[in-house]
């Protein structure tokens, strides 16, 4: 109630968009209630749960019903976000050459609920406050639990896995642990940047232990990270929080505008001390894996050398299933259902057209952060986080067209709504003050976009839809 008191501008709309992320970023509905489709063989895969089905057809049903309730302007919307849509029309074509095109025009559909949900926040009135405001309240509700499912209902939230069975793994409210550590990563990115912003705050706004909630749950993150053992949520954390604190100077962010000659330079810098350090070596063992990355190496050259076409990929989410599903599985020696690479995943899926318009489509929308970063957003400093951190995440586990929460984040980081992220920071201030001066007060507020003292008009009472 309190982070809902703190955001007056955020439609009751984004609630639709936290039910589906709480999903992504837990387990299905159908596990919920212990009835899903176990997928220990190829049949169950392919067959899915009608329960899961149904919940995601009525969430996409309901936000492109608000969608259209709010009259978007949805050319305005694909022109703005061009590649992001030439993207999802590839990945449509390549149904035409799946081996099953029903389930993967299923599975795409399903994944389009994504774009459908970040369009729905991309178009609230304030949309960096929903986008902020959604992710804290996920992060607020799964953390805790996560913590109570393992500490006191160990059937829910710990389970055994290995070959025989028992090699303890931590899950919380997931069903896996590395499920589980792309959730500890938006949370303590999300918690932390969300420190900054109250810190930034007036300080005749604040109240005394205020921070504290944020706090607690921060604790209880770290604390996730340290038993749920992955490699790949501890570095990407690491790396979240040390681009939010580096950004935080004016100094950094100004420099910025030369971000690609740093990162060709620090690729080149990274190329020489790993040839003669072995600096990539080191990072690897100093988190507790050896160079096969937990014998990831050994199944991506078995997937790259795989039946598909080195162009055009075996079609969307097509790569695994049916009999080629069971080849890959006796090959790699392990019931996975995907290839634990991003990069490679898109490639299985989609050949190289569909990694160069992957490439593409991140490109596109880190230009979009660059320019508000350089000129001194907060907001554009979690863009450039979650961006960066797709890149890395996806080396060693796959989030790409994925349902997860960081495809969702990482869709909403490099996508912009009819209005570009930064202008519509301070739209709703200078909207209420021309449609209804009569309603409105006077008093010192801390945009959560902005982060800095500043006088602004704030509409009275809170805004229902």
């Amino acid at each position: 109630m309190r982070d809902v008191k703190r955001r007056p501008t955020v439609s009751s709309a984004s609630w639709v968009v936290m039910m589906w992320i709480v999903v992504c970023a837990s387990r299905p509905v159908s596990e919920w209630f212990q009835s899903g489709y176990a997928t220990t063989t190829v049949d169950a895969y392919l067959e899915g749960s009608p329960t899961d089905r149904a919940s995601f057809l009525v969430l996409i049903a309901i936000g492109i019903i608000v969608l259209l309730r709010r009259k978007v302007a949805f050319g305005a919307l694909v022109t703005s976000n061009r590649w992001l849509f030439v993207f999802y029309a590839y990945c449509l074509a390549s149904v035409l050459w799946s081996d099953y095109p029903f389930v993967a025009f299923k599975r795409l559909f399903k994944d389009f609920g994504n774009v459908v949900m970040v369009m729905v926040l991309l178009t609230e009135r304030d949309p960096v406050d929903a986008i902020t405001g959604t992710f804290l309240r996920v992060s607020y509700l799964l953390i805790p639990l996560s913590v109570v499912f393992v500490r006191f209902y160990p059937e829910l939230g710990r389970t055994y896995t290995g070959y025989s069975q028992n090699d303890l793994m931590y899950v919380g409210v997931t069903t896996h642990k590395n499920t589980l550590g792309a959730l500890l990563v938006v949370a303590v990115v999300f918690v932390v940047a969300d420190l900054l912003w109250r810190r930034a705050a007036p300080a005749v706004k604040r109240a005394r232990f205020e921070w504290l909630d944020a706090a607690i749950v921060l604790l209880m993150t770290v604390w996730l990270l340290r038993i749920a053992d992955c490699a790949t949520a501890v570095f990407c954390s690491i790396v979240g929080v040390g681009v939010l604190l580096a950004t935080r100077s004016p100094k950094v962010t100004q420099r910025l505008r030369f971000v690609e000659f740093y990162a060709i330079g620090g690729g080149i810098l990274w190329f020489v001390l790993d040839s003669v350090f072995h600096v990539t070596e080191l990072v690897v063992l100093s988190l507790g894996r050896d160079m096969t990355l937990t014998t990831r190496t050994g199944a991506w050259e078995v997937l790259l050398n795989a039946d598909v076409s080195p162009l055009f990929g075996a079609g969307f989410k097509s790569f695994w299933a049916g009999e080629r599903m069971a080849r890959m599985w006796s090959a790699i020696g392990a019931h996975i259902v995907q290839a634990h690479n991003g990069y490679i995943e898109t490639y299985l899926e989609g050949g190289a057209v569909g990694v160069a318009l992957l490439m593409v489509m991140l490109l596109a929308g880190f230009r979009k952060i660059k320019t508000p970063l350089v000129q001194g957003d907060p907001f554009a400093r979690v863009r450039l986080t979650f961006w960066l951190l797709a890149l890395f995440y996806n080396f060693s586990e796959a989030s790409f067209t994925q349902i997860g929460i960081l495809w969702c984040l990482t869709l909403l980081v490099i996508a912009d709504g009819p209005t570009p992220l930064l202008a519509a920071a301070a739209a709703p201030a200078a909207e209420a003050a021309v449609l209804q001066p009569a309603m409105l007060t006077h008093k010192w507020v801390a945009h959560p976009s902005i982060g800095a003292r500043q006088f602004a008009l704030q509409r009275a009472p809170r805004n229902s839809q």
